[in-house]
């Protein structure tokens, strides 16, 4: 619906317009009545309408002063003049202002205005559509370059470089001369890629987006190649003979990007920039190593502009920690206390660690997906848990995260999640006194546990509390500390590395002949073949 402003200083004409014309059939909305133009403009400097039916003579602002200062802010606006004047010059100064219709108030009627509104209308609506289409034809000219560069860097990437003639002409031909020229390669990228995803619902629309404003932001000081829907790469052309500093320049115009970026997408994305290139055989050789190399963006911070050098391309390829058994009972631990301060804390430290070390990112991600399924399992343990989270969920959203930032988040909404379930598990049971037994086993693996002691603990009387388990959990309160001392003595034999002896003696057995036989009736194998 179109909008439309009615000024007269005759209030009787105001109000007549108003009710004697049916403006919704007409598609139109009065958006306000104004007796005068100073008020007028001062309307439609918050509101531009999209028709002005005005009179001519009125105090403070006439109404052709009106049309002239409306014209000058809205291109697009009709004008009818309502006049008592059939003088020849005041038709011949609202023809000067390209005023569409020019109505005597003597004859005027809504019989007279409607097929005049009637016809507004339709060239309003002709040129919202013929607008609508130089829009959409803009749209896939922009697409079609963004495809011709996209295409551009792929063959320049996969094509051996034996001849750089035919790359320099395609690139003046995508509106980039390189001819004496220095080309400074950045890599830009998307930070937590899957969340930006969901929020502009398809891959396409966002890098669309991005592509968009990062053309618009750089003022045609560099030129943006899109590598995938989440990389980018913007080439900063300059004089080979430029004195001043290119680095410095380059930093400030991404500081600027970034502000937009931040202001009208919302989006995070860091910056790292290149060795200026005198050649393509060299610009090709950084962007072949960030197009081959992802992870070594692992650790950079988010919302960032950086130089290249501070990347490191080395990794140390060895787990976060030699024995993960004792960082599983860490975490463990505060979680049977619901310690959640513990728990950040925890998390954090071990991620600066890993930063410090500059743990492989893959390493780092088989951490944290080992913790969290360790986790997951003790949960169900403990009483019959479905997480959000499945194992095949698991696998596949921590291959997602591409820093260490979104690991880090990751871990920490999970044992948000996990906490809240060990509260839940407390509250709900049929019996808290099983979930407390539970817990009490959990947190004692260590040292030999007998019914009679957490009996005591719960002021029950053992043979009450032996009933009592048995009919909760389907298994007795000795096969069920076995069972949790068993699958506790796998691990340390899987991952601690520490000699039988001493992981007997760590879950309380006495002998080590005694736990030898224990885990062979409880897992059909000898402590020393599983390992």
């Amino acid at each position: 619906m179109y909008t439309i402003m009615l000024v007269d200083d005759d209030l009787p004409v105001l109000e007549y317009l108003s009710e004697a014309i049916p403006w919704n059939a007409l598609g139109l909305e009065v958006q306000a009545m104004c007796v005068n133009g100073a008020q007028a403009y001062e309307h439609a400097e918050q509101r531009m309408p999209d028709i002005l039916l005005t009179d001519i003579g009125m105090p403070e602002m006439d109404g052709l002063t009106l049309v002239n200062a409306l014209k000058l802010k809205s291109k697009r606006l009709r004008t009818v003049i309502l006049s008592c004047h059939d003088e020849f010059e005041y038709a011949q100064k609202a023809v000067k202002l390209n005023v569409d219709d020019y109505v005597l108030k003597e004859t005027m009627s809504a019989k007279t205005l409607q097929p005049i509104l009637e016809s507004m209308v339709q060239k309003l609506d002709e040129e919202t559509n013929a607008q609508g289409e130089r829009e959409a034809m803009r749209r896939r000219s922009e697409r079609n370059k963004s495809v011709s560069k996209e295409t551009f860097l792929r063959q320049f990437l996969s094509t051996p470089l034996l001849d750089e003639r035919p790359w320099i002409s395609e690139l003046a031909q995508l509106g980039m001369s390189v001819q004496n020229r220095v080309l400074t390669p950045v890599w830009g990228f998307v930070h937590r890629y899957t969340e930006q995803e969901a929020r502009f619902h398809s891959p396409e629309v966002m890098s669309f987006a991005i592509e968009n404003l990062l053309d618009e932001a750089l003022e045609h000081q560099g030129v943006v190649f899109r590598m995938n829907s989440r990389e980018f790469i913007i080439l900063f052309p300059t004089a080979d003979d430029l004195k001043v500093n290119r680095a410095e320049g380059i930093a400030d115009c991404l500081q600027s990007v970034q502000g937009k970026l931040n202001q009208y997408l919302r989006m995070p994305m860091t910056f790292v920039t290149g060795e200026p290139a005198g050649d393509l055989g060299q610009l090709k050789k950084q962007l072949s190593m960030w197009a081959e190399r992802p992870e070594i963006r692992f650790y950079l911070p988010e919302r960032a502009v950086l130089p290249h050098r501070v990347m490191n391309s080395q990794f140390a390829n060895r787990p976060l920690f030699a024995d993960v058994s004792e960082a599983m009972e860490s975490i463990r631990k505060r979680l049977l206390e619901e310690n959640r301060a513990g728990i950040r804390e925890l998390i954090s430290d071990w991620f600066r660690a890993a930063r410090d070390a500059q743990i492989h990112p893959e390493q780092l991600r088989n951490f944290a997906l080992r913790m969290m399924m360790d986790t997951q399992s003790k949960l169900h343990s403990l009483q019959h848990f479905l997480s959000s989270y499945t194992t095949e969920l698991l696998h596949r959203s921590v291959a997602t995260k591409e820093t260490v930032h979104e690991l880090e988040d990751w871990m920490q909404s999970f044992y948000e999640e996990a906490l809240t379930v060990m509260a839940t598990i407390a509250k709900s049971s049929r019996r808290t006194e099983i979930a407390e037994a539970k817990r009490y086993v959990e947190l004692h693996l260590h040292t030999k546990i007998s019914l009679e002691e957490v009996a005591g603990m719960l002021h029950l009387n053992p043979s009450y509390f032996s009933r009592l388990f048995k009919k909760e959990t389907d298994m007795s309160f000795i096969e069920y500390v076995t069972g949790q001392k068993m699958e506790k003595a796998k691990l340390l034999l899987r991952e601690s590395g520490k000699p039988i002896q001493e992981i007997a003696l760590m879950l309380g057995f006495e002998t080590t002949s005694y736990f030898n036989k224990v885990f062979k009736d409880f897992t059909g194998h000898k402590p020393s073949e599983y390992i």
